[in-house]
């Protein structure tokens, strides 16, 4: 069962080639010398996702370590095979917006203090593995999303890929905030050092530093996603400004309508693919 599930689970981790009919490319010696398991599943029915109802009926996938190496093509003689007559197979999904949960601490945090409450990294991802979530984005990512990355990398959890948003908002209180662009692009810079792989801006970040900030994102070669900012009420077209990649949820722009229309959903549909948001 373990076997069958770690196949799967590494089906699910490629996107499924184009090319169907391409013979392996890796020759069997190769494959000896690097000890990478070869692996056939034959008789499966493949979603492509290339194109609208596009599916290969009773395809034969082949599997070298933890790579599609080619569907349909030729099934090399050291491959080990499985039965997939009734079953299938698809690229795995992406959940774009996850907020992971992690260690939790209730009151003032001692030095050396465990946590007060603490969740098992392997039951938090089994549900997302489960149901084909081989990616996740977490927008508002942390310490402790970091250590389960890693618990990932390393083998010691099955889950998905992690990807980590720093997350920067303007005002008072806890985490990162920025209230002026250079207290921004320093922030950026950190997250940058860090780790992260995205900034994600939040709703109370000002007009001037919400627009520094997705700037030095670039600089960097980071993407900004995240909240439209409450400074950009009335204002909505200031805050697609070039290289703002996503917005996090869909009422971001409901604040912008009063009617909540067709036609305002069109217009924001269209204002964001005119900024490749």
């Amino acid at each position: 069962m373990k076997c069958r599930f770690s196949i799967i689970l590494a089906l699910l981790f490629t996107t499924i080639s184009t090319g169907y009919s391409q013979p392996a490319a890796t020759k069997k010696g190769q494959e000896q010398k690097t000890g990478e398991p070869v692996i056939a599943i034959r008789n499966v029915n493949v979603i492509t996702m290339t194109s609208p109802g596009n599916v290969l009926m009773n395809a034969t996938v082949v599997i070298i370590g933890n790579r599609i190496e080619s569907i349909n093509g030729v099934v090399p003689d050291n491959a080990k095979i499985m039965e997939g007559k009734g079953n299938w197979l698809m690229p795995g999904l992406i959940d774009m917006h996850v907020h992971l949960p992690a260690d939790v601490y209730f009151g003032p945090k001692l030095p050396a203090q465990v946590p007060d409450f603490s969740f098992d990294t392997q039951d938090t991802m089994t549900p997302l593995i489960a149901n084909g979530v081989t990616t996740v984005v977490d927008l508002n990512a942390t310490m402790e999303t970091f250590g389960q990355k890693k618990e990932i990398e390393k083998g010691h959890v099955i889950g998905p890929r992690i990807v980590l948003a720093a997350l920067i908002n303007g005002g008072s209180g806890q985490g990162r905030l920025a209230n002026t662009p250079e207290e921004g692009r320093m922030l950026v810079r950190n997250a940058k050092a860090e780790g992260y792989d995205l900034i994600k801006v939040y709703s109370k970040l000002n007009v001037e530093t919400y627009t520094a900030i997705v700037d030095e994102a670039n600089k960097l070669g980071l993407k900004t996603v995240g909240h439209i900012p409450n400074a950009f009420q009335g204002k909505l077209e200031q805050a697609f400004v070039p290289h703002f990649g996503m917005v996090a949820h869909a009422e971001e722009f409901s604040k912008h309508s009063d009617s909540l229309t067709n036609e305002d959903a069109t217009r924001f549909a269209k204002l964001s693919k005119a900024n490749e948001t």
